[in-house]
């Protein structure tokens, strides 16, 4: 099991302290959760396809007294009750404290020190059991643990937490059993709950990378949990969180002399199967990692494989049948003469264009099954005699740049490879997110200078593409975005103090597109068709199992005294779909059941 070390706050030139969101003094940079030094911390981003949707950090003090933990949650669909769960100890004792929302109210102006009302609560592992929750917690956290909510401009982050927890006294509310050591491995672990507007009560599930979340009583047994360490020497042996990682926007297609395009998803082909030598009629599929190393034959080392499946929201599995095989593309070589190492090949090529398997794909773009625009994974292996450490080793790229005055695009979403929770459909569920978009534009003044607030961001295709390296998160902060966030049911449930029994969701991978308009603009309409919509901006789609559904995606870039787009209204969510259960008032399930099984 890999093991994590926290590396040590240096801050940043003219500030080399820690975070400090406790003194109110963070001069010259402000304490809230965008405090830059932050730079350097152990970090998991989880989200894919369409940027990220939950971060934490982690850094040490320089004199190894204490633990500063953040966690940020950039999607929210509801805020409200969102709930955190992090743990610490050893594999037979350890200790969970809980910390969960009591408002939805933004974080004052200035405020950002002071935070906003939680609960905490904890829970003891030992003697092979969770005990119950003690109703309260050690007092460190109360003293060290802040939260905002709606903080920071342009778009404002949903909600973050930031801990600091003690090094070498004990943290549990008895104090003799759970303690953090400098240089002893320990075990680490996290489970974040974030609120959704559904009726029978749902909750999506950000978890420590490839670890289980809480049951319906009790978090998992903490010998599960990953090994992390405070380390007291330079270059810890035991640490190995260095290696290569890749962007969402490290990936794509070029023209195939190696320029930008601006839709770097979409696929070229000669329609007529007769030449693929001309710009137009094939794609340079491409992958730049970014190496922690200058070496060439290292780089040269890594390897690329590229799949493909209809642009819109697909399971996590990599697995799944959704994601189709690139002729060519099973296993790429890093060019190190080309950015410092790029992974490349054409498709289709001439010989493509008469092999059976690149002329079957091929047919389904013609007949559309498969649509131009496609979602492109990316998973990284290396060939390097002594290994290769990935931080992020896959990578999905489901944002595309569109024009609007009126833009629609239907999208395809994917429960394939998931295995059945019951015989009836599975609810999934959408969350619309746009970002800079605002349904009314401020009018530019006459005789005034520069172009109304969110205008137009980019006025061609090639200046959007020249951006080169910038980052989803990058270009969320100003261009145009709409997406679509999708998450499924898995099945699981949670107890919930007040609320019940919750239901556990999962995300799927995101989808979207950055918008351009040229022209004067009096305002955006976005619109998400094909769902139920039960919430302002959330949707249900029931999907048969190992199946899939459409939508269509439409956006509108008003020009003055265009009307406003027909927006769907809002309904009761319909009461979910449950399994039978010993046959007991369910028979709609099983006709239901049945109705597939004989079909």
């Amino acid at each position: 099991m890999a093991t994590s070390c926290f590396p040590t706050a240096v801050g940043v030139p003219g500030n080399p302290t820690p975070p400090d969101w406790l003194s109110g003094t963070p001069a010259p940079f402000d304490g809230s959760p965008d405090d830059p030094r932050w730079v350097g911390a152990l970090t998991h981003s989880l989200g894919d396809g369409a940027g990220v949707q939950f971060m934490f950090r982690a850094l040490v003090n320089s004199a190894q007294t204490e633990l500063l933990l953040s966690w940020l949650v950039k999607v929210d669909p509801a805020i409200g009750d969102d709930t955190l769960f992090v743990g610490f100890g050893t594999a037979t004792t350890a200790l969970v404290v809980s910390l969960q929302l009591l408002t939805a109210s933004p974080t004052p102006p200035g405020g950002q020190t002071e935070g906003v009302a939680y609960n905490a609560d904890s829970m003891l592992f030992s003697g092979g059991n969770w005990g119950a929750p003690s109703g309260s917690a050690p007092a460190w956290v109360a003293s060290g643990t802040r939260a905002w909510i709606n903080f920071g401009t342009p778009n404002p982050t949903p909600f973050a937490f930031h801990m600091r927890v003690p090094i070498g006294q004990f943290l549990d509310l008895g104090g003799n059993q759970v303690k953090i050591t400098p240089g002893t491995t320990f075990k680490m672990w996290y489970s974040a709950y974030v609120n959704t507007p559904t009726e029978p009560g749902s909750d999506v599930e950000y978890v420590w990378p490839g670890k289980a979340g809480v049951g319906l009583d009790n978090p998992p047994a903490p010998s599960t949990w990953d090994d992390v360490r405070v380390s007291n020497v330079a270059n810890d042996v035991a640490c190995d969180q260095t290696g290569v990682t890749i962007d969402v926007l490290g990936i794509g297609t070029k023209n195939i002399d190696g320029t930008a395009r601006a839709a770097a998803n979409e696929i070229r082909f000669d329609q007529n199967g007769v030449d693929a030598t001309q710009p137009n009629h094939s794609n340079m599929f491409f992958a730049h990692p970014t190496f922690p190393f200058a070496d060439t034959t290292r780089r040269g080392e890594v390897r690329a494989r590229f799949r493909m499946a209809n642009w819109g929201s697909q399971i996590g599995s990599l697995t799944s049948q959704s994601w189709k095989n690139i002729p060519g593309g099973d296993s790429v070589p890093c060019d190190t003469n080309q950015l410092g190492g790029e992974s490349h090949f054409l498709w289709p090529t001439q010989p493509d264009l008469t092999d059976p398997t690149s002329v079957a794909i091929l047919n389904n773009f013609r007949n559309g099954t498969t649509t131009r625009d496609q979602c492109i994974l990316v998973e990284l292996s290396s060939v390097h005699a002594g290994g290769e450490v990935f931080l992020v080793n896959s990578i999905r790229r489901n944002m595309w740049l569109a024009a609007a005055s009126t833009f629609s695009r239907e999208a395809e979403i994917s429960i394939v490879g998931l295995q059945p929770i019951s015989p009836v459909p599975r609810d999934v569920y959408l969350y619309l997110e746009t970002l800079n978009m605002p349904t009314r534009v401020p009018q530019q003044q006459p005789g005034g200078e520069g172009e109304p607030a969110g205008g137009v961001l980019f006025r061609n295709n090639s200046a959007f593409a020249s951006r080169g390296r910038n980052t989803i998160e990058d270009l969320i902060k100003f261009v145009p975005t709409y997406r679509v966030h999708v998450y499924h049911d898995t099945g699981r449930r949670r107890n919930v103090k007040g609320r019940g029994t919750r239901r556990i969701l999962t995300p799927q991978s995101s989808f979207g597109y950055f918008l351009e308009h040229e022209g004067d603009l009096d305002g955006w309409d976005a619109r998400l068709q094909g769902a139920i919509r039960i919430a302002e901006t959330f949707y249900l789609l029931r999907v048969e199992n190992n199946g899939t559904a459409k939508v269509n995606t439409v956006v509108q870039g008003r020009a003055p005294g265009d009307p406003v787009l027909p927006q769907d209204p809002i309904v009761k969510e319909p009461p979910p779909v449950e399994p039978p259960h010993g046959g007991c008032g369910c028979l709609g399930g099983l006709l239901h059941w049945l109705k597939h099984l004989f079909k």
